[in-house]
Protein backbone atom coordinates (compact mmCIF):
# COMPACT_ATOMS: atom_id res chain seq x y z
CA UNK A 1 0.00 0.00 0.00
CA UNK A 2 2.69 2.76 0.77
CA UNK A 3 4.63 1.81 -2.33
CA UNK A 4 1.20 2.47 -4.28
CA UNK A 5 0.92 5.84 -2.73
CA UNK A 6 4.86 7.06 -3.08
CA UNK A 7 4.30 5.80 -6.87
CA UNK A 8 0.64 7.44 -7.23
CA UNK A 9 2.55 10.69 -5.57
CA UNK A 10 5.16 10.55 -8.46
CA UNK A 11 3.01 10.48 -11.08
CA UNK A 12 0.99 13.10 -9.79
CA UNK A 13 3.67 15.36 -9.64
CA UNK A 14 5.30 14.36 -12.81
CA UNK A 15 2.19 15.48 -14.32
CA UNK A 16 1.99 18.52 -12.62
CA UNK A 17 5.63 19.49 -13.86
CA UNK A 18 4.97 18.45 -17.66
CA UNK A 19 1.65 21.29 -17.51
CA UNK A 20 3.63 23.69 -15.67
CA UNK A 21 7.09 23.16 -18.41
CA UNK A 22 4.64 23.15 -21.37
CA UNK A 23 2.74 26.16 -20.33
CA UNK A 24 3.07 29.34 -22.73
CA UNK A 25 4.05 32.70 -21.56
CA UNK A 26 1.13 34.36 -18.70
CA UNK A 27 -0.63 37.31 -19.09
CA UNK A 28 1.33 40.52 -18.33
CA UNK A 29 -0.15 44.52 -16.95
CA UNK A 30 2.21 46.79 -18.27
CA UNK A 31 1.41 50.36 -17.48
CA UNK A 32 -2.60 49.69 -17.05
CA UNK A 33 -2.37 47.91 -20.49
CA UNK A 34 -3.79 44.33 -20.07
CA UNK A 35 -1.79 42.02 -22.40
CA UNK A 36 -2.69 38.56 -22.53
CA UNK A 37 -1.03 35.32 -22.97
CA UNK A 38 -1.60 34.43 -26.68
CA UNK A 39 -1.05 38.32 -27.84
CA UNK A 40 2.36 38.04 -26.22
CA UNK A 41 3.07 34.83 -28.13
CA UNK A 42 2.42 36.79 -31.47
CA UNK A 43 5.02 38.94 -30.21
CA UNK A 44 7.30 36.87 -29.19
CA UNK A 45 7.39 35.75 -32.85
CA UNK A 46 7.55 39.24 -34.25
CA UNK A 47 10.51 39.85 -32.10
CA UNK A 48 12.45 36.97 -33.58
CA UNK A 49 11.17 37.87 -37.15
CA UNK A 50 12.62 41.18 -36.35
CA UNK A 51 15.77 39.86 -34.68
CA UNK A 52 16.54 37.60 -37.95
CA UNK A 53 15.37 40.43 -40.45
CA UNK A 54 17.32 43.64 -38.55
CA UNK A 55 18.22 46.21 -40.90
CA UNK A 56 20.54 49.26 -39.72
CA UNK A 57 17.64 51.87 -40.69
CA UNK A 58 14.80 50.65 -38.92
CA UNK A 59 15.01 51.62 -34.80
CA UNK A 60 14.51 48.39 -33.26
CA UNK A 61 15.36 45.54 -31.89
CA UNK A 62 17.60 47.13 -29.52
CA UNK A 63 19.89 45.52 -27.61
CA UNK A 64 19.37 45.52 -23.45
CA UNK A 65 21.72 44.90 -20.60
CA UNK A 66 20.53 41.89 -19.18
CA UNK A 67 22.55 42.17 -15.84
CA UNK A 68 21.00 44.99 -14.25
CA UNK A 69 17.17 44.47 -15.17
CA UNK A 70 17.04 40.93 -15.03
CA UNK A 71 20.10 39.35 -13.09
CA UNK A 72 21.45 37.87 -16.52
CA UNK A 73 25.01 38.66 -17.76
CA UNK A 74 25.92 35.88 -20.09
CA UNK A 75 23.28 36.32 -22.68
CA UNK A 76 22.43 39.03 -25.24
CA UNK A 77 19.23 40.49 -25.06
CA UNK A 78 16.54 42.43 -27.77
CA UNK A 79 14.42 44.72 -26.74
CA UNK A 80 11.23 45.81 -29.49
CA UNK A 81 7.62 47.53 -29.50
CA UNK A 82 4.57 44.96 -28.23
CA UNK A 83 2.42 47.90 -30.12
CA UNK A 84 2.24 46.22 -33.12
CA UNK A 85 -0.25 47.96 -35.25
CA UNK A 86 2.13 48.28 -37.75
CA UNK A 87 2.03 44.92 -38.25
CA UNK A 88 -0.12 45.37 -41.84
CA UNK A 89 2.49 47.58 -43.19
CA UNK A 90 5.56 45.76 -44.35
CA UNK A 91 8.53 46.73 -45.18
CA UNK A 92 10.44 44.96 -48.34
CA UNK A 93 11.22 41.98 -46.26
CA UNK A 94 8.18 40.14 -45.96
CA UNK A 95 6.16 39.29 -42.39
CA UNK A 96 8.63 41.94 -40.20
CA UNK A 97 6.97 45.36 -39.24
CA UNK A 98 8.23 48.95 -40.02
CA UNK A 99 8.35 50.02 -36.67
CA UNK A 100 9.60 53.28 -38.16
CA UNK A 101 6.04 54.50 -39.28
CA UNK A 102 4.82 56.23 -35.81
CA UNK A 103 4.79 55.79 -32.66
CA UNK A 104 5.43 52.59 -31.10
CA UNK A 105 4.09 52.81 -27.42
CA UNK A 106 6.65 52.35 -24.46
CA UNK A 107 6.00 48.83 -23.71
CA UNK A 108 9.29 46.51 -24.89
CA UNK A 109 8.89 43.06 -25.42
CA UNK A 110 12.33 41.47 -23.81
CA UNK A 111 13.95 38.15 -25.54
CA UNK A 112 16.99 36.60 -25.69
CA UNK A 113 18.85 35.40 -28.86
CA UNK A 114 17.36 32.42 -29.53
CA UNK A 115 14.10 34.51 -29.16
CA UNK A 116 12.98 32.90 -25.16
CA UNK A 117 11.21 35.42 -23.80
CA UNK A 118 12.85 36.97 -20.50
CA UNK A 119 9.98 39.60 -19.82
CA UNK A 120 8.41 42.83 -20.87
CA UNK A 121 9.49 45.96 -19.71
CA UNK A 122 7.97 49.78 -19.47
CA UNK A 123 10.06 53.07 -20.79
CA UNK A 124 9.45 55.68 -18.70
CA UNK A 125 11.84 58.40 -20.12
Amino acid sequence: MKFQSTALGVIISFYFYTIVATDGPGNYICDKEYLQSDLISKYVKGSCNSIKYADISNKYPVTLDGSSHFGISDATLFATPTRMYHVDRFTAVEKVPNYSLGYVGKNRIVVDSMCNLVGLVYVTN
